[in-house]
């Protein structure tokens, strides 16, 4: 069978199974036109409610794809690192400022992207905003295309990913020159 219809098969089955235990707990009394009445109704209210989930799912669409263009297109970098300190999710904004096309800078150490004088201070930002989950705020030199430094403003929060384990959400401004 092909594996597209099984849940509708499924649902089919589950449905047949409650109308025989509806069927089994009530005599209706009901004609075969009231019966028949009652179905229509039914129809029309599943075909309505049917209709209002599209809509709803056209409409999430749309907010959808409006979030993805303001997170893609925004000023500010917006960078998600695992509980590995890995790039798991970057903007366009993060790919540009360092100077890496998006596809090779996810699942890279993000210490790599921080400037040596600054590093041990990242590590230990990172380390304390993923145990204690509050917001952390610093400045750092940043490696851009290369070994060019710019100064960056992070803001770090530890949040829970899609799958529901740790991961640390920062968002970077560019400060321009780095400093001495």
């Amino acid at each position: 069978m092909n594996p597209v219809y099984l849940p509708a098969l499924k649902l089919r089955t589950a449905a047949e199974a409650r109308l025989a235990c509806i069927r089994a707990d009530q005599s209706s009394g009901l004609t075969p036109d009231q019966i028949l009445r009652e179905l229509q109704v039914h129809q029309i209210e599943m075909e309505m409610q049917n209709q209002s989930l599209r809509d709803a799912l056209v409409a999430l669409e749309g907010s959808r794809d409006r979030y993805a263009e303001l997170f893609e297109f925004a000023p500010v970098s917006f960078i998600t690192l695992s509980a590995l300190a890995q790039v798991s999710e970057a903007n366009l904004t993060a790919a540009n400022f360092l100077g890496v096309d998006r596809p090779h800078l996810v699942n890279r150490r993000f210490d790599q992207f921080v400037g040596e004088a600054d590093r041990e201070r990242w590590q230990g930002t990172f380390v304390s905003a993923m145990a204690n989950g509050k917001q952390h705020k610093l400045e750092l030199n940043m490696k851009r295309g290369g070994n060019s430094l710019s100064r960056a403003y992070l803001d770090c929060r530890r949040v829970l990913g899609e799958d529901k384990l740790p991961c640390l959400r920062i968002a970077i401004m560019d400060m321009g020159e780095p400093a001495a």
